[in-house]
This record gives C-alpha cells, sequence and structure tokens, in this order.
C-alpha cells in the first residue's frame, strides 16, 4: 500500500493532476516492521501529497466513499484495497 500510495501521487503529478490519494492502516503505524524508519517514510508520504491514517479500519466501500470505523467517508472516485505480508 505505502509503494503504490508514493506511485500513485507521483503519477499524478507528473500528468498535472490533481489526486487526493489516501493510505488507511489498521495499526497505530505504518510499516512497523520498520521499527523508526516508519515515522520517516510517513513524513516522506505526506510531503509526497499522500494523507496517512493509522488506526483505521474500512468498514464499507461505497460507490464513492470509503467509510471508516471510527465514523470518517473518505470520498473517492477510485479506490484501491492492498493487503501487506507479515515480516518473518
Amino acid at each position: 500500500g505505502v509503494e503504490l500510495a508514493f506511485a500513485l501521487s507521483a503519477r499524478a503529478r507528473a500528468a498535472r493532476r490533481v489526486a487526493e490519494v489516501t493510505l488507511v492502516e489498521r495499526g497505530p503505524h505504518i510499516l512497523p516492521s520498520f521499527g523508526t524508519s516508519g515515522g520517516l517514510v510517513r513524513r516522506l508520504l505526506q510531503h509526497a501529497g499522500v494523507t496517512v491514517r493509522t488506526g483505521c479500519v474500512v468498514s464499507a466501500v461505497e460507490r464513492d466513499a470509503v467509510v471508516l470505523t471510527d465514523g470518517v467517508r473518505v470520498p473517492a472516485a477510485v479506490t484501491v484495497w492492498t493487503a501487506g505480508a507479515a515480516a518473518r
């Protein structure tokens, strides 16, 4: 998800298009297996224009939005769902 969020944001910028990219992470941190580097990656994502929401769970995907369990509704024209792999 992190790599895709970077790529979508970069692609939109290169095409001179406006795209709001939101990364939703269930856990309290992105890339927890990367230790403190996860914080750096979060800052880089934010600098690239990606909104990072941690500690959230998707409760529904609608035609025009993603609904989170905290009641927040994230408007979306396109929704891409990814799943990470656990580090071993």
